[in-house]
């Protein structure tokens, strides 16, 4: 029987792939297997496992052609017959050579579906022992954790996760060039319900060995699935990891977003208007999206009206408030559509001052001197002349409505 099948996605990592073959073959736990997924690799990654399943009779190897680390991880759970299943990159290697078997008898005796342990980044100046699973430790002593208090997404290599467990929940990696892991990891965690953590160091993870280049496709598939951990944080009631997920949004990831929305991709762009509807529901914006429309102005060029329209009022006005419309033109169109159409809102009223008395879109208008016989909490001045909205608000004034009730469109923030 396997205890443990560690998979290893592999593409031209010829330089270490022999340091992290070792610490594999080192492992005390004697009931283990490695499968190893080339991805098409062109340099001397293959010979050299070839030369290790020569050795090893436990090591196995499949190909595929440049198919991603993601599709190379679901094969090799595919074929993995192990009890547990763990993942270990061919440019890393295991540290404690006791960490998979401490780790395997951890879960089995704890009767957990995944057990972690510590990671060590090893950087150009030095190794830095990283602090997120070493911090959960109880006294330095096995600790069992609730994914509700933990909320965290990085380091799926730190784990052990039963197989058996992967497959009933049919978890497996998304086709994503970029941040295929993290959806992964915050899934099985939060199904799972709980972990274990051990104090044994396990994981070895090189920092700065490769630098990424962004495509207009990887900047895509990393946007979907930062979107898929911030939908999955807001359908589970996950506040802290919505909050961390858009923190990477807004700050590790900050720039790639922003050149891949000056590049002009609209598909990007759409789901980050998406995303945005999410995070006004909190109280937060997505700060790329935010520099973009600072940075072109507030005349678009993006035909996304809709989209836009209904930022601009969840910025400015609570949701559950009855607002009274004031503008029939073009914007005030947009925003009666929105108003009219949300569960969030409730329409008190739309006024306009040159088309009084007629019924459009299925809505009677009203004079500007009727507000105080309508029902609201805000008044939203939907005009985009600064002058004129400004000569409406006076107007409202002097009708006896708050200050504190008018909105202006015009000074809205995108």
């Amino acid at each position: 029987m396997i205890s443990v099948s560690v998979i290893m996605p592999v593409y031209n990592e010829q330089e270490h792939l022999k340091e992290a073959l070792e610490s594999w073959a080192g492992q005390t736990l004697t009931d283990k297997e490695l499968i190893c997924v080339d991805d098409g690799s062109t340099d001397d990654s293959r010979n050299i496992i070839e030369e290790y399943r020569g050795r090893y009779p436990n090591i196995s190897l499949f190909t595929q052609n440049r198919a991603g680390a993601g599709a190379a991880r679901n094969l090799g759970i595919d074929h993995a017959k192990g009890e547990f299943v763990c993942f270990l990159d061919a440019d890393d290697f295991y540290i404690d050579n006791c960490a998979l078997e401490r780790l395997y008898h951890a879960a089995v005796d704890g009767n957990v579906l995944i057990c972690a342990g510590a990671l060590q980044v090893y950087t150009p100046s030095g190794i830095k022992k990283n602090p997120v699973l070493r911090g959960m430790l109880q006294n330095g002593e096995t600790t069992r954790i609730k994914y509700q208090d933990f909320q965290y997404d990085y380091q799926f290599h730190c784990y052990l996760f039963q197989r058996e467990y992967l497959n009933h929940q049919r978890l497996r990696f998304p086709l994503y060039k970029r941040f295929q892991d993290p959806p992964f990891l915050v899934k099985a965690l939060y199904f799972a319900k709980e972990f274990l953590v051990v104090p044994v160091e396990f994981y070895g993870y090189r920092l700065g060995e490769k630098v990424v280049r962004y495509t207009i496709e990887k900047t895509y598939d990393l946007f979907r699935g930062l979107l898929f951990n911030l939908r999955f944080a807001d359908q589970y009631c996950l506040n802290e990891l919505l909050e961390l997920t858009l923190r990477r949004i807004n700050q590790d990831y900050f720039k790639v977003l922003y050149d891949g929305l000056v590049s002009e991709a609209k598909p990007l762009l759409m789901l980050m208007l998406y995303a945005d509807l999410i995070a006004c529901k909190y109280g937060h914006v997505i700060e790329p999206l935010e520099a973009l429309f600072s940075a072109k102005g507030q005349a678009s060029p993006f035909p996304y009206e809709k989209y836009l329209c209904e930022r601009k009022i969840r910025r400015m006005i609570p949701a559950n408030s009855r607002i009274v419309l004031y503008g029939a033109g073009k914007i005030g169109t947009q925003c009666y559509e929105m108003i009219s159409g949300s569960a969030e809102y409730e329409l008190g009223g739309w006024i306009d001052k040159n088309k009084s008395g007629e019924v459009y879109l299925g809505q009677k208008l009203e004079a500007v001197s009727e507000v105080n016989n309508l029902k609201f909490d805000y008044v939203l001045i939907a005009i985009y002349d600064v002058e004129i909205s400004n000569e409406v608000k006076r107007r409202l004034i002097d009708l006896g409505v708050g200050m504190e009730c008018i909105v202006q469109w015009n000074v809205i923030r995108f």
